[in-house]
């Protein structure tokens, strides 16, 4: 995912006061260090609000938080990191909703994501948002819809791999509009797919807010529509999906952490109201939007939940439509 630029350089003062840990190292055991599993590449929305979330917990703490990047399958090779470490406090990480509620109901995961961790707290949510290219004129999503109707199978969907968010958003709107869409996925992620989406040869898509934020704003790319319960803050005068008629249309990239299962209570509320401290911080609020995302603290039954229902949701829509790889 792309961070604009602005963004990054306000956020990497504070991130270079954490370490980044290489993959063939091992925290420090006992109460002096702690390990955050990030399982996506650095630089990306859930890397820089892991690095947001850990400046302030660290404080909080009066602990080291070293960040351990895990990129690969799509997260899935990080998360069960997650879910494979001591449950002793030493370990957590960050678990996204493409991780936890998406990629274990479309291919064979290592972890049981109902059962393998425990929740501490959400950190932050972003809604998607419907872009397309300006070479058909569309202005509405009812453009959109009309013009897929009269011609089934035209339009091109990107995203960036089968059961991303962005893929699966673009799923939840196929059906809830009664269109038939053609899916490109771009196995190299999120920005080839935005240059092909400038250039005209796809015609739309679902990306995160912060990844397509400077193209909607300078009038290359055109936005229909917002994912969120609500309208974005970044992007005032777009409307939701359920203000264009589709309230069904509900799609969000969440990133929040998580321990592994059977990590002590004691310990995990001791991880919670560090997060509580951190996730209420100007410093850390501001720092989380500028990434695009809305701060999301929750406590640990209401992240259960969270993941709960989103895992019912997803699960529902990929065995509905016959999502596969």
């Amino acid at each position: 995912m792309k961070i604009p630029r602005r963004s990054f350089v306000s956020l990497a003062a504070g991130a270079a006061a954490l370490t980044v840990l290489p993959r063939t190292a091992a925290a420090a055991p006992g109460g002096k260090t702690i390990r955050l599993i990030v399982p996506y590449a650095a630089g990306g929305p859930g890397d820089m609000l892991a690095r947001a979330a850990a400046q302030g917990m660290s404080k909080a703490l009066g602990q080291s938080i070293i960040i351990d990047n895990r990129s690969g399958a799509s997260g899935l090779l990080g998360t069960n990191d997650i879910a494979k470490a001591p449950p002793d406090g030493a370990t957590i990480g960050i678990a996204g909703v493409g991780t936890m509620a998406m990629q274990p109901f479309i291919r064979p995961a290592p972890y049981d994501a109902r059962t393998a961790f425990a929740p501490i707290t959400l950190i932050g949510r972003n809604p998607t948002v419907l872009v397309v290219s300006r070479k058909h004129g569309f202005k509405t999503v009812a453009d959109l819809v009309a013009f897929a109707k009269a011609k089934p199978k035209t339009l091109l969907l990107a995203s960036p791999g089968v059961g991303t968010t962005p893929h699966l958003t673009g799923v939840l709107f196929s059906s809830a509009a009664h269109v038939q869409l053609v899916h490109v996925p771009y196995a190299r992620g999120v920005a080839p797919a935005v240059i092909d989406l400038l250039g005209g040869h796809v015609d739309m898509m679902f990306p995160d807010i912060s990844g397509v934020y400077e193209q909607v704003r300078s009038g290359a790319l055109v936005a229909l529509a917002v994912t969120g319960e609500k309208r974005s803050p970044l992007l005032p005068n777009v409307p939701t999906m359920k203000e264009a008629g589709y309230p069904q249309v509900v799609s969000e990239t969440w990133f929040g952490l998580v321990a592994p299962a059977k990590t002590p209570p004691a310990t995990l509320n001791r991880l919670h109201a560090a997060a509580m401290t951190a996730l209420h911080s100007p410093d850390v609020i501001k720092q989380i939007q500028l990434l695009g995302s809305a701060p999301a603290p929750m406590t640990q039954e209401q992240f259960r939940a969270l993941i709960a229902a989103e895992q019912a949701k997803w699960k529902l829509v990929i065995n509905t439509q016959g999502v596969k790889l």
